[in-house]
């Protein structure tokens, strides 16, 4: 097997995107290591037929079929002649990097719990293609603005998404539980306002429910739990406003509703393993400024050649 290439990504939460190119005969092992995660899932069959098995019921997935597996649901899949595309994506990371960019809308069929197959017609199998290949050049090749680059085109594959499951007759957003239109509420109420409210019972007074049920729903759903949404939205925020102000580490703990500089950078570095400071003074082109490169990779195996 070919050693995996490492590909640079821009996100604290481990592999908070990752990009797969798999072929026929890849041993179960490594199946299993890709796809036992806890990120959102979106897979694109581009020949051949892979059975697959979840949590809510097994699938079989042939060329030009798009299903997207939430985070929460385990997959185990089966198959001798295929290629696939495989994108994950962690909750945390769409949410600091795509959540203010696309909006709630857009998340819906990321959260469902109800899985569905898109067979893709020809125009719309390429659109995608094209758009996950221009991903795989972007993260292949460093840049002065790569990292705007690979979001700029991570966020328009999910536009094309959201129209896709908005559009199709067995569409997952139509699906949405009370419980994801939730989520999806509370995502949206924390983008807006993490900035001064760090509680989660303000979140939950503003959703009518209480604290525990919110938190409940938010962990069945997502994986992780109101708290840790609130405070990667605050690192957010703060990421953003020491790259794009010249706001000094004061000002931006008054705008972030810290009671002193101090707490604000114990926090920060807490959550990202650098200081504010440090954190600004990052070059802009380092592909590492985000704390830290991790792998997304592609997974090459050829049955025939064992390579």
């Amino acid at each position: 097997m070919k050693e995996p290439q490492q590909i640079p990504h821009y996100s604290n939460y481990g592999p908070g995107l990752c990009l797969y190119y798999i072929k026929s005969g890849v041993p179960n092992s490594v199946l299993r290591e890709v796809f036992t995660t806890t990120a959102v899932r979106i897979i694109l069959i581009t020949d051949g037929t892979l059975e697959i098995e979840l949590t809510t019921g097994q699938y079989t997935l042939h060329q030009k079929d798009l299903l997207t597996i939430p985070a929460t649901i385990t997959a185990k899949t089966t198959g001798n002649k295929y290629e696939l595309c495989l994108l994950t994506a962690s909750i945390t990371f769409l949410v600091e990097h795509s959540l203010n960019s696309i909006g709630k809308e857009s998340f819906g069929f990321l959260l469902t719990q109800t899985p569905g197959v898109i067979h893709l017609n020809i125009e719309s199998f390429n659109t995608l293609t094209g758009l996950l290949t221009h991903l795989e050049s972007i993260l292949s090749n460093a840049s002065l603005f790569q990292r705007e680059k690979v979001m700029l085109c991570f966020n328009l594959l999910l536009f094309e998404l959201t129209e896709l499951y908005n559009t199709d007759s067995a569409g997952v957003m139509k699906r949405g539980s009370q419980r994801e239109k939730l989520v999806l509420g509370f995502l949206a109420v924390v983008a807006q306002h993490c900035r001064v409210q760090h509680g989660v019972k303000f979140y939950a007074d503003r959703l009518y429910v209480t604290p525990d049920y919110l938190n409940k729903v938010v962990k069945d759903i997502t994986g992780s739990t109101v708290k840790h949404f609130i405070e990667e939205a605050i690192i957010a925020e703060a990421k953003n406003l020491l790259r794009a102000t010249e706001d000094t580490v004061r000002e931006i703990s008054e705008t972030l509703n810290f009671s002193h500089p101090g707490s604000f950078s114990t926090f920060f570095k807490k959550r990202t393993g650098t200081s504010p400071s440090a954190y600004r003074r990052t070059r802009p082109g380092d592909t590492t400024r985000e704390g830290g490169t991790y792998g997304a990779f592609f997974v090459v195996w050829d049955k025939k050649s064992g390579q």
